[in-house]
């Protein structure tokens, strides 16, 4: 057992935005407490997953932490079937299409921006604590401003 739980370890940190924190074999279990650091990818990965399934149960959640005062979390990947091994390969097999990431400089990209592209000259990531447009604040529905106002 311990080399398809090693196998389905290797597979994930060969994305190169998984990081495994710890595992356990329970029962007919498989449990991954992962540190993820590319949440598309991963979103990517985790739908790939369960299209595929067939013969086992996952279990997929944000486990919260406090290191110090710091709120920290991580990600629960759990697999329960009766036949791990199978459940293992099929695991790795649809996710297998997911591209390793690139070793940094290894790669050649070219920024251009977009002639007329919109750059808001407010906060660009959503913020829940920032006022509303009660107040005199971006939307929350993704729209900075609408015209006519």
């Amino acid at each position: 057992m311990e080399d398809h739980v090693e196998k389905l370890k290797d597979m994930l940190t060969s994305t190169g935005f998984v990081e495994i924190v710890s595992h356990k074999v329970v029962g007919n279990s498989i449990r991954l407490l992962c540190r993820v650091s590319d949440k598309a990818r991963w979103r990517d990965m985790l739908e790939r997953i369960l299209l595929a399934q067939k013969g086992w149960t996952e279990h997929l959640c944000q486990q919260y932490f406090l290191r110090g005062k710091k709120l920290v979390y991580g990600w629960n990947f759990v697999v329960t079937s009766e036949d791990l091994p199978g459940a293992v390969d099929s695991i790795c097999k649809a996710a297998e299409s997911i591209a390793p990431a690139e070793e940094s400089g290894s790669g050649y990209i070219d920024e251009i921006p977009l002639q007329g592209a919109f750059r808001p000259s407010g906060p660009t990531s959503f913020d829940p604590r920032a006022p509303g447009p009660a107040k005199g604040g971006a939307s929350h529905k993704g729209a900075f401003s609408i015209g006519g106002e």
